[in-house]
C-alpha cells in the first residue's frame, strides 16, 4: 500500500516497504524477488512466471517478464487500433501492473505539479519480453557459452 502526501508544491508517494535509511538498489531488487516468489506462492502471480530482475547504474531496477509471448502479445490491427503492430494483451497489462505494484512498494517519489522536478529512490521499469528479444538473448547466451567452452578447451 502506498501513501501520498502533498505540501501544496510537491507531492510525495511512498511505498509501505520504503526504508527511511539509504539501501543499495541491489538489496531492494533482492527483496522484490522474494516478494514476487511470495506472490507466486499465494497465487497472486502465475506460478510458472519467468522474471529477470536486474539492477543497473546504481539506481535502476529492470524487470523483464519472459516466456509465453503468444499468450501475452497480440498482433495486427484491431477494431480500436488500425495499425499492424504487436501489443500486450489485457492479461499481460494486468500482470505488468501487478509486478510494478510489488516493486513500487519499496520506493519513494517526489514530484512537483508541473512535471519539472522528480526525485525517486530508484527507477523501476517492467516490460514483457518480445519474441525478437528472446531470440537475441538465447543466441547471445549460446555464443558466450561457445566462447567459454573454447577457452576451456584451449587450456
Amino acid at each position: 500500500m502506498t501513501t501520498t502526501t502533498t505540501d501544496g508544491r510537491y507531492t510525495t508517494t511512498t511505498g509501505s516497504k520504503h526504508s527511511t535509511t539509504w539501501r543499495p538498489v541491489r538489496d531492494i531488487a533482492r527483496d522484490i524477488r522474494a516478494d514476487v516468489k511470495a506472490a507466486q506462492s499465494a497465487g497472486d502471480l502465475p506460478a510458472d512466471l519467468d522474471l529477470s530482475i536486474r539492477t543497473r547504474n546504481g539506481d535502476v531496477i529492470d524487470i523483464v517478464i519472459r516466456g509465453r509471448e503468444d499468450d501475452w502479445q497480440e498482433h495486427g490491427p484491431t477494431d480500436s487500433d488500425p495499425w499492424p503492430r504487436t501489443r500486450l494483451t489485457a492479461a499481460a497489462r494486468d500482470l505488468v501492473r501487478k509486478v510494478e505494484a510489488i516493486g513500487s512498494e519499496y520506493k519513494q517519489t517526489t514530484t512537483d505539479g508541473g512535471g519539472l522536478y522528480r526525485e525517486s529512490t530508484f527507477y523501476l521499469f517492467v516490460e514483457v519480453e518480445q519474441k525478437s528479444q528472446r531470440e537475441w538473448r538465447e543466441r547471445d547466451a549460446a555464443e558466450r557459452k561457445a566462447k567459454r567452452d573454447a577457452a576451456k578447451a584451449a587450456r
